[in-house]
């Protein structure tokens, strides 16, 4: 039976003014062993994810095989997750990247990194967590039609610090906090910002990068459902490191260019803070990989 192992790293959204277009691969991995069988669907121990049906990685790996024009036919699935879920780190792009290079891997290949990047977001509904879990680095990305348009975009040898909460918050219902329209001067405020970030990411300039991250498009309509985060804000103030939700939320996410900022950050988690925990990462440059395969 054919099989393949899929590692997929952890990303960051938004990044600040950077709504629905930015995001950075992060080195924190989630891996996938799946196997072709004659029929039926089963999974390996794992109390996380639905095993069913309704599995991202399932429903991203049947896309992708009916992108192909090929039935899916049977699976066993495996998941060993490290990436935290609905925190704001991308589990839901890693498990869908997954699902789209296990189908390819699996059948001969046939699939571009594109074709593969817009099926992915086609599932994701936008491309800025799939974009850097798939192809790994800093990227801005844009959906034109069903198409996914991604560049890499360069990033200083920084250090960065998410901050976890002990408590969830799924995705649509952070999203179903934001207004349906802006202010145009909110728009303006972020428009300024975002290339100047890509700048600062770029040469490591945190002073910069602590300015061009600030956004009025979605973090403000969100803090509230983080209790904790105008202290971890005043934190990272402290400490001179840039600070922004990572995705929507509810982790945190410090940008700076000094190795010890984790466990200084760490060292100041108490009373409210107490049950959170700190994750030091660096980027991932590679992207999703296939690290095993056999065709027996």
């Amino acid at each position: 039976m054919k099989s393949c192992v899929i590692r997929t790293p952890a990303s960051s959204a938004n990044l600040g003014p950077g709504f629905d277009s930015l995001g950075i691969a992060l080195g924190l991995y989630n891996e996938v062993e799946v196997e072709v069988r004659a029929e039926g669907l089963s999974f390996g121990p794992c109390d996380l994810f639905p095993k069913n049906e309704e599995n991202l990685f399932v429903q991203a790996y049947t896309l992708a095989m009916e992108h192909m024009g090929l039935p899916r036919g049977g699976l066993w699935v495996s998941e060993h997750p490290a990436i935290p879920l609905s925190r704001g780190l991308g589990s839901s792009a890693a498990a869908i990247v997954a699902g789209v290079l296990a189908a390819n891997t699996l059948h001969e290949s046939p699939l571009t990194r594109e074709e593969m990047l817009s099926i992915a977001a086609k599932l994701e509904r936008h491309p800025d967590n799939v974009a850097p879990a798939l192809l790994g680095g800093f990227r801005a990305s844009m959906m034109v039609g069903e198409k996914v348009v991604s560049a890499a975009l360069p990033c200083d040898n920084l250090y960065f610090t998410a901050v976890v909460p002990p408590f969830s918050v799924p995705t649509v219902k952070a999203r179903a906090l934001l207004p349906e329209t802006v202010p145009f001067k909110d728009a303006v405020f972020n428009l300024s910002r975002i290339a100047l970030l890509a700048r600062g990411l770029e040469t490591g300039d945190i002073p910069l990068i602590r300015l061009a991250i600030q956004d009025k498009l979605h973090q403000d309509y969100r803090r509230g459902q983080i209790p904790g985060c105008e202290k971890l804000e005043k934190i990272a103030d402290e400490l001179g490191a840039a600070f922004c939700l990572s995705g929507a939320g509810p982790s945190l996410l410090l940008i700076s260019d000094e190795e010890g900022t984790p466990a200084r950050v760490e060292e100041q988690l108490t009373g409210e803070l107490a049950d959170w925990k700190v994750l030091p990462l660096r980027r991932d440059v590679y992207g999703a990989t296939v690290i095993a395969g056999d065709d027996d």
